[in-house]
């Protein structure tokens, strides 16, 4: 699936983040204004990282002289994991094995998420339930233009 893989290749700009569930709800877990970001390489491999904007600084700093309650909001304001990517276009789908993520539990499984690629954005989503209550993870992304 490399050929496939290569049209998505590059760097992706987060839109949107939402969790939907069937009746309608819809929820925006890191806020309105999620940031992040999706990078495809032309080998398969994926990064992706989101985060709620204007995300606090630790009062100490650092991490080391964060308070634990400034660990816990940094985590929870906050996601990423990485890993090599088969995409299957002509199911619309990409299965991704992950090699590291904030998740410990997400590291070595395949992740499955459904692909919609209009020409210009990148969307998955998550299965139903991978949030809790009948929920799906639908992030949408924009790739970034070289300014050349």
């Amino acid at each position: 699936m490399t050929d496939h893989a290569n049209i998505f290749a590059g760097t992706w700009q987060l839109k949107s983040f939402e969790y939907r569930n069937n009746q309608g709800t819809v929820i925006h877990p890191y806020g309105e204004d999620a940031v992040g970001y999706l990078i495809i390489g032309q080998d398969n491999y994926l990064s992706v990282t989101f985060a709620a904007a204007n995300r606090p600084n630790f009062v100490g700093g650092d991490m080391a002289n964060a308070t634990k309650d400034e660990r816990n909001e940094a985590c929870r304001s906050y996601f990423s994991y990485v890993g090599k990517a088969n995409f299957i276009p002509q199911q619309e789908k990409v299965q991704t094995d992950v090699m590291v993520s904030l998740l410990p539990n997400w590291t070595g499984k395949t992740h499955e998420r459904t692909i919609d690629y209009d020409g210009e954005h990148l969307s998955f989503v998550t299965p139903p339930d991978i949030v809790g209550k009948g929920f799906s993870a639908y992030l949408t992304f924009e790739r970034i233009q070289n300014k050349a």
